[in-house]
């Protein structure tokens, strides 16, 4: 006996028996031609008999995908489509256990970017799932300079930029100035207390750090020996009180 089987999607086989994956859902008619050695033959058709069921359409979102001080919560929100009620499975791509809610909060407490996966099942045991890399980003962008203390007026001074992870740069002196160098070099040309401030970026992100800088005002006096010199002629000697390393 000879055979002749089609699955009902273009596929056939000669086999007496035959296994097939259907790689698209429907509705299938079956059909088996026989042939007997002599010559005859009979055909079998059972309409329908496979029903190749539609997977869910898994889908998320998240409540931020960019977290910009080294650690965050995340809610996530599923939207499948499909035949429900769902069972889910999320994995959040920093090894944390696997969540099984609809909607998870998560929290990522560690600096990198991270593929978020959820697995959909619906009602009748159809599974599909979403994996998106790169989805979440947790940034350890960190703003940080050192400087002087303080320095005399006139005198140019050098802020050094110790940030990390930062792609632009804006410098804000205090008094009035700014300027948007990787390197501040400023000269303060009245004496006071100004609040120095640099903000620095990403693509996503932002951090601020400020310092107080002092231009001081120098002390300056002095006094006289003897404090009533008399009768003339008589020998003054004047001697200075300035702050040291005056000049």
């Amino acid at each position: 006996v000879t055979y002749l089987w089609s699955s009902g999607d273009g596929y056939s086989s000669t086999s007496s028996s035959f296994t097939h994956a259907y790689s698209y859902p429907g509705h299938f008619n079956i059909s088996l031609n026989a042939t007997n050695a002599q010559g005859c033959s009979a055909l079998l058709t059972k309409p329908s008999l496979v029903h190749v069921l539609t997977p869910p359409v898994p889908g998320f979102s998240a409540s931020a995908r960019h977290i910009c001080h080294h650690s965050g919560s995340v809610i996530f929100t599923s939207s499948p489509s499909g035949t429900g009620p769902f069972t889910y499975q999320w994995t959040f791509g920093d090894g944390s256990p696997v969540s099984t809610l609809p909607n998870p909060t998560h929290l990522y407490t560690a600096s990198g970017s991270y593929t978020v996966k959820l697995a959909v099942t619906d009602a009748k045991g159809c599974m599909d799932s979403l994996s998106v890399p790169g989805y979440i980003n947790v940034n350890y962008l960190t703003a940080a300079f050192t400087s002087p203390d303080s320095a005399c007026i006139y005198a140019p001074v050098t802020f050094t930029n110790t940030s990390i992870a930062y792609l632009s740069s804006r410098w804000m002196y205090g008094d009035g100035s700014t300027d948007t160098t990787t390197i501040g070099h400023h000269t303060y040309y009245a004496r006071g207390k100004d609040t120095v401030t640099l903000v620095v970026a990403d693509s996503f992100c932002h951090d601020t750090i400020s310092h107080l800088f002092i231009v001081p005002e120098p002390v300056v006096n002095f006094h006289i020996t003897p404090d009533t010199p008399c009768p003339a002629p008589v020998f003054a000697a004047f001697a200075a009180t300035a702050p040291p390393a005056s000049t």
